[in-house]
């Protein structure tokens, strides 16, 4: 499993979630940072930002939102992680 999604993802994606807006760091397959940005928190927000990456592993930190950000990261066929607290 790692061989394989090593090969298909191209960017890690980590996301600061923030209650009014989310910080959001782009690492390149090198792990450099290649972006860095902010967006607003809401579904909408996430998903104009998120629709456009064809293929990435986008990192969540767990909070109040997290739930509905990563459903919606899934929804686009990205790979996604979270912290294990998620998983209770």
């Amino acid at each position: 499993m790692k061989t394989q999604l090593a090969t298909c993802v191209r960017q890690t994606i980590g996301v600061d979630l923030g209650d009014k807006r989310s910080h959001v760091c782009v690492l390149d397959a090198e792990g450099q940072i290649a972006a860095e940005c902010t967006i607003t928190t809401n579904p909408t927000a996430f998903r104009k930002y998120f629709v456009a990456i064809p293929s990435a592993l986008v990192v969540i930190e767990v909070g109040p939102h997290s739930r509905w950000a990563s459903a919606l990261v899934a929804s686009l066929a990205l790979w996604r992680a979270l912290s294990p607290e998620m998983a209770t």
